[in-house]
């Protein structure tokens, strides 16, 4: 496609420019029993892909021509990745999560509402930041108002600047991947997981 530079120029003004993708915050909810927060969580993450949704379609004919007409949508599974400590409490985190879906010591099989949780991701520019102070602030206030039995959700981003969010509904870990262990001299290990979810939604 044709086009100047300088209507180029005019459009990274006109959108605040391109988007990096070294410029996110993920917020990872709390498990019980482990000991990592969302901001240690968000330091470990080197990698989370924004999810995606695919068209479900059936094939329909008219006359001699067939043809995909939509009837639905499925969401797309994402994947993290993360750094591995020597404290190896990332790996930890994850398995204590799985273990609410499937626990490996009693096999109890957990409900939807026991081990599906809620996470974001933000999209930044340079010089944004995301207040981790503010945020537990705000859900401390919404365990007590759930506490007095008042129906008031407050927004954990409320007040707090980024480019695109989005809220990914009722998400586990699927897969957690082997952690490779190697003779690489400086080999650092790194731990891949496999979210399913049920949707997401802007913030």
């Amino acid at each position: 496609m044709a086009y100047g530079i300088e209507q180029l120029k005019s459009q990274f003004v006109k959108s605040n420019g391109i988007q990096f993708t070294n410029q996110w915050v993920v917020i990872l909810p709390r498990i019980r029993g482990t000991i990592l927060e969302s901001r240690e969580l968000n330091l470990l993450c080197k990698e989370v892909l924004f999810p995606g949704r695919a068209q479900v379609a059936q094939q329909r004919i008219i006359g001699v021509k067939g043809i995909e007409v939509s009837n639905g949508f499925s969401e797309v599974d994402f994947q993290m990745r993360f750094h591995v400590m020597n404290d190896w409490g990332i790996v930890d985190y994850f398995y204590k999560w799985q273990d609410q879906v499937l626990n490996q010591g009693d096999k109890y099989v957990g409900y939807l509402n026991d081990y599906a949780k809620s996470m974001r991701v933000h999209a930044l520019t340079k010089g944004m930041s995301y207040d981790f102070n503010a945020a537990r602030k705000v859900n401390n206030i919404n365990a007590l108002l759930d506490l007095l039995g008042i129906n008031l959700d407050i927004d954990q981003s409320f007040g707090q600047k980024t480019n695109y969010a989005i809220e990914i509904i009722d998400t586990y870990p699927a897969d957690i991947s082997p952690v490779q262990l190697n003779n690489d001299v400086d080999g650092l290990a790194e731990l891949t997981i496999n979210m399913k979810h049920l949707t997401w939604r802007r913030v």
